[in-house]
């Protein structure tokens, strides 16, 4: 039996066969208003990669995702997002063509509360597909407003991805609570 993770098989999570599930790296940008996580052409074992956040800056703001220094209109992004007040869910599909794929008001403020996302890069070694990004965040504010996103981008190139970029829209900073947590899958 295993546990599907945004559609990545946890094996490791219930016990059984299948794909490995594997923690490989823990990072901190601390305060910075951009950052990248590098070296991942160490993981070419690894078929797909995982990646769970804790983000929190001096401003609820976007946060942009790149891969290896691109920016140019190479990206592609869809969503849904949802936000409540009051206990309705009014939502929005957004579709863009962008130099980097925006996770709206990803970053959640200190002393608040900070957001949670989860990221999956699906085939992020592969030199003959595009990279697909799956994500989803949530947040829960100090004026009770909720958010939840679920999207996914495309990096329109066949380059593997060594390097992911991390940048704070208005050049707000994280705080020292951002954190990451990498873990690779094996197929």
């Amino acid at each position: 039996m295993s546990f599907t993770l945004l559609g990545i098989l946890n094996s490791q999570a219930a016990g059984g066969g299948g794909a490995s599930f594997e923690h490989l790296a823990t990072f901190s940008p601390g305060t910075a208003s951009s950052w990248s996580i590098t070296g991942l052409g160490a993981y070419s074992d690894y078929k797909h990669l995982h990646i769970r956040a804790t983000l929190e800056a001096q401003r609820r703001e976007v946060l942009l995702v790149k891969f290896n220094n691109d920016s140019g209109s190479n990206y592609n992004r869809a969503g849904l997002m949802s936000a409540s007040s009051n206990g309705d869910s009014p939502t929005s599909q957004q579709y863009y063509t962008v130099s980097g794929i925006e996770l709206p008001e990803a970053m959640g403020r200190p002393g608040v509360t900070p957001s949670v996302m989860i990221l999956d890069l699906i085939d992020f070694n592969s030199t003959t597909k595009p990279k697909i990004l799956k994500g989803y965040f949530a947040q829960i504010f100090y004026d009770e407003v909720r958010r939840i996103f679920q999207g996914t981008g495309n990096w329109r190139s066949t380059s593997a991805i060594t390097q992911i970029d991390f940048s704070i829209q208005g050049g707000w900073a994280s705080t020292s609570n951002t954190t990451f947590a990498i873990y690779g899958v094996r197929a």
